[in-house]
């Protein structure tokens, strides 16, 4: 056979081939392709969905913590409506005039009276009103008036109180200040008051 003739058949063979391996090549390149973009449409759609769940997770926290917030907010704006109350129950006692305010505290004086003589410590705000004998008179004879046994006797002026007065026994002492009889009466009547500000409790 001619060598021409031999070499052209190989190259053509060579080329049917390469033909051949390039058709194979490009199925398979397609179906590479086809696979991964059925691949990456399930991916995109797990991302959609993920996206989606985590869209939802975030919006429904944000929406508990505002509502968390919001009610948390709501209750200190109550809080601080109810202790105006009192704050100014406080300063409406402490404008009232001298023989109306020392009426007050001749109660609470009284009420902290048990048995035995009491020395009587006034704060430096009442202690005008408190340390004359006409003051301690009118005190010892209301306390005598509620059939008890004890005896005030001035003794000076503390710190320890902003008002009222402390009374000092041999075995225990008893404040008697006019914050500490407003304290008392929130315990009871916070509630109350409430109920009355909001139509339910703070």
């Amino acid at each position: 056979m001619d060598v021409n003739k031999i070499t052209d058949r190989i190259i053509s063979d060579a080329v049917s081939d390469a033909e051949k391996i390039l058709e194979e090549s490009k199925l398979r390149a397609a179906q590479i392709v086809e696979d991964g973009e059925k691949k990456t449409g399930e991916q995109v759609g797990r991302l959609r969905n993920d996206f989606d769940i985590k869209s939802a997770e975030i919006h429904d926290r944000r929406m508990l913590n505002a509502s968390l917030e919001s009610r948390k907010n709501t209750l200190a704006v109550r809080r601080r409506l109810v202790d105006k109350v009192f704050s100014d129950a406080l300063d409406y006692v402490f404008s009232l005039p001298d023989s109306e305010y020392f009426e007050i505290l001749k109660q609470l004086i009284v009420k902290g009276s048990d048995i035995g003589e009491k020395k009587l410590y006034s704060s430096d705000r009442d202690d005008k009103l408190l340390k004359t004998k006409a003051a301690i008179d009118s005190i010892n004879n209301s306390i005598k008036e509620c059939g008890k046994s004890t005896i005030i006797a001035y003794a000076g002026k503390t710190d320890k109180i902003n008002s009222g007065c402390v009374l000092v026994g041999e075995t225990t002492d008893v404040e008697c200040s006019v914050e500490a009889a407003i304290d008392l009466i929130r315990e009871s009547a916070e509630e109350v008051v409430a109920k009355i500000l909001f139509e339910s409790g703070v």
